[in-house]
């Protein structure tokens, strides 16, 4: 059976352009960079040319970029690398984080090694400034809010929250308090759709990752706009400047640069084509159920993603399963906690319904989206629902 796929915001397929980049370090320049003879420092120079690539894309030095296994370990480098540095530091997340960032900071703040605090959101699942300005106190080193949601698409606007944050800082250090105050986000969702340079979006670090931008999965970096101190998750060498020991993994790293610089590249155009398939595809299902609830739809929101429930589904979970026997690759939620059998926790914070939030579907578009596959994707929901099995 051909599948037509709507989760690119779980994982995206490998660019053949990004493919070919990385070729050579599978086979012919697979030397260790760490190495002293002239091949292996060819592969050494290599990276650095990488990381300073990766640095002016988002307008930071090329010391502030680390490379990782993934968003998910560039999440954990920040919060458990940065929370050793003070005492008891105070953390404060959004409601609607990845479980990248939410779940270290829980671990965290139940060994007492932070305070956390959790900012809610409204209904449309954007933060609410003035909730979170509350929540800072002078002990509060870090605010982590992802800047794409990776669940509703929702793009948080966060200029107004680093002008309160410099403004902090001055004050702290006229009082003689020198703890930082970072804004981080986990930027994964990011780059498809928006040129990510940190000062025009008010931010001091982000995570982001090759795996949604059609490059390697197990690839990403931490990006950081401002100096960081940073413990080791992972100690027994000298790689990324001791913060990240164990021999660079080349091939995935020239994947992630090259996998920018192509979504750079087309980004514009891929924009107005995702727009058009979001908004062709909404139109549809709310055409055939009037009573559909799209999640934030009056947000600022990605064009690559729809969160929706459907009149008379109860099941998310089942309604994925039916789709898929009829060719259509969907979601309920983060794959990252897909089969875990809880409700969407971003979809509880923003509504506070349980039942919603277990009905609700994620639909992702991509470069290889037709229109033809939403049409399809919305004559089997309707069957599916006129047949009672969902």
């Amino acid at each position: 059976m051909k599948h037509a796929y709507f989760d690119y915001a779980a994982a995206t397929p490998l660019d053949p352009d990004v493919l070919t980049v990385m070729q050579p370090y599978f086979s012919d320049e697979f030397y260790n960079p760490s190495a002293l003879y002239q091949p292996a420092r060819a592969v050494r120079k290599k990276i650095d040319e990488v990381r300073a690539s990766i640095a002016r894309h988002s307008g930071v030095n090329s010391s502030g970029v680390y490379f990782t296994a993934g968003t998910t370990e560039a999440n954990n480098l920040l919060l458990k690398g940065l929370a050793s540095q003070f005492d008891t530091p105070k953390f404060i997340i959004s409601a609607v984080e990845h479980e990248s960032v939410s779940r270290p900071a829980e671990l965290l703040a139940e060994t007492n090694e932070i305070e956390l605090a959790v900012a809610p959101v409204n209904y449309q699942g954007e933060i609410e400034f003035e909730q979170i300005k509350q929540l800072i106190d002078d002990n509060t080193v870090l605010i982590s809010i992802i800047l794409v949601n990776n669940e509703t698409g929702v793009i948080q606007q966060l200029g107004q929250l680093k002008q309160l944050c410099e403004q902090i800082e001055q004050q702290r250090k006229a009082n003689g308090n020198h703890l930082p105050l970072l804004i981080h986000s986990d930027a994964a969702q990011a780059p498809g759709i928006m040129p990510l340079k940190l000062n025009k979006l008010g931010l001091d670090v982000v995570s982001i990752s090759a795996a949604k931008i059609y490059g390697p999965k197990q690839s990403a970096a931490l990006l950081a706009a401002r100096p960081l101190e940073l413990s080791p998750l992972i100690a027994g060498g000298t790689q990324e400047r001791g913060v990240r020991a164990g021999t660079e993994n080349v091939a995935s790293i020239v994947g992630l640069e090259a996998a920018l610089n192509k979504t750079a590249a087309v980004r514009s155009e891929q924009v107005e084509s995702l727009k058009a398939l979001q908004s062709a595809f909404e139109s549809a299902l709310v055409q055939h159920f009037p009573d559909t609830i799209i999640h934030s739809q009056a947000a600022p929101r990605a064009p690559h993603i729809s969160n929706v429930v459907i009149p008379d589904v109860n099941d998310g979970e089942r309604l994925v399963m039916e789709l898929d026997q009829r060719g259509f690759l969907a979601a309920t939620g983060s794959a990252c906690t897909a089969g875990d059998g809880k409700p969407s926790s971003i979809i509880t914070a923003m509504t506070g319904d349980d039942i919603q939030a277990a009905a609700s579907l994620r639909v992702s578009f991509g470069r290889h989206t037709s229109e033809a596959d939403t049409k399809g994707l919305v004559a089997a929901l309707r069957d599916i629902v006129d047949e009672g099995l969902v």
